[in-house]
């Protein structure tokens, strides 16, 4: 059964704008549904994002060194 969360939720989850999390369920990057003029994200695909997205700047030089 999947969970679904509301693009607020989705939205503080990810650091992102709800604007943001909006355009990614339009366009695929994020599964979604409507329920009248709710968008709902799959709280799945929300945890998918996280560990798939890569971090954005230069990688770090010798990562073993803090």
């Amino acid at each position: 059964m999947t969970t679904w969360i509301e693009t607020a939720a989705a939205s503080a989850a990810l650091g992102l704008p709800c604007d943001t999390v909006r355009q990614y369920a339009r366009r695929g990057v994020l599964r979604s549904k409507l329920v009248g003029r709710t968008v709902l994200i799959s709280s799945a695909s929300v945890r998918e994002y996280l560990s798939t997205r890569r971090h954005p700047g230069r990688p770090k030089k010798n990562p073993e060194k803090p």
